[in-house]
């Protein structure tokens, strides 16, 4: 599908996150001079990959009659580039870094719970917004609909206070029947898969196109360029895939940012208290 505009306009994000580009700037530029804290991240990046390749492999696993071929794609590429982190952080560090564990992913539980409220967030809010389309076409099923309408509102709640962490790889749209391909119907208007893809595209071409600037501008070397492309290609399919509903995209880009906010204060707090140790040593 053709669509008038672009994610980056229809999203609102390029201008939300305006004021955090530079402080990531600045940041990136310290860690990739940091050999064993720079492997920490890119193996935190490795990992956040990883749940997203495995997201979709979960997502799509029981819908062997309309698996396409983009999709079977996009699930490589996802995974090939948690192998591209895990290589380049292993290559830094000098040594191999097995599995995501906090000795050798930097932020892993903070970066676990961004991806974990993330999907939530988005999927609550996702069925919420279908259970209103099927009371409009069928307004003899009611239910519990009102209270389900809050629940992307109660989980941003959620995700600004203190809890401990969702087991890896689970989310409350893994625990839904029809993410499981159960015999409920999701209309693809209201398709997690593509929504939450969406998102995490419109963060990773942000965030890299950052630090491939980055690396190229430090003398760092970082093959960051072909991944991107693979990136875009993503992001301009799921635009195409669920981007019409610019009031939504944009709601669920800003929902994101503020988990994002959390994540990066997690990542300088602890890289400050990283060189703060090594000092004091």
């Amino acid at each position: 599908m053709k669509l008038c505009g672009d994610p980056w306009t229809a999203s609102g994000m390029q201008e939300k996150n305006a004021p955090h580009e530079a402080p990531v700037r600045a940041f990136l530029t310290r860690l990739v001079h940091d050999e064993k804290a720079h492997a920490r991240f890119l193996n935190m990046l490795s990992m956040l990959e990883h749940m997203g390749s495995r997201k979709i492999m979960v997502s799509q696993m029981n819908k062997g009659d309309t698996l396409s071929q983009d999709t079977l794609q996009h699930l490589s590429e996802e995974a090939r580039h948690a192998y591209f982190f895990k290589r380049h952080a292993e290559r830094v560090n000098g040594v191999e870094m097995p599995g995501w564990v906090d000795d050798n992913t930097m932020c892993r539980v903070p970066a676990l719970m961004y991806f974990g409220r993330m999907d939530a967030g988005i999927s609550k809010t996702l069925e919420a917004r279908q259970r209103l389309h099927q009371q409009k076409c069928h307004p003899e099923q009611s239910g519990a609909l009102r209270r389900d309408v809050e629940g992307f509102h109660a989980v941003k709640t959620e995700s600004h206070s203190v809890s401990s962490p969702r087991k890896r790889g689970s989310s409350d749209a893994e625990k839904d029947p029809r993410f499981h391909g159960g015999s409920e119907e999701v209309d693809a208007t209201f398709d997690p898969y593509g929504w939450v893809s969406l998102i995490i595209e419109l963060r990773a071409c942000w965030l890299y196109r950052i630090y491939d600037e980055v690396v190229d501008e430090e003398g760092v070397h970082l093959p960051l360029k072909g991944l991107i492309a693979e990136e875009d290609g993503h992001l301009e399919e799921m635009f195409g895939m669920c981007g019409e509903n610019h009031d939504l995209l944009k709601e669920l880009s800003a929902y994101e940012t503020t988990l994002f906010e959390k994540l990066w204060t997690a990542l300088e707090d602890t890289y400050a208290e990283d060189m703060d140790k090594r000092e004091a040593a």
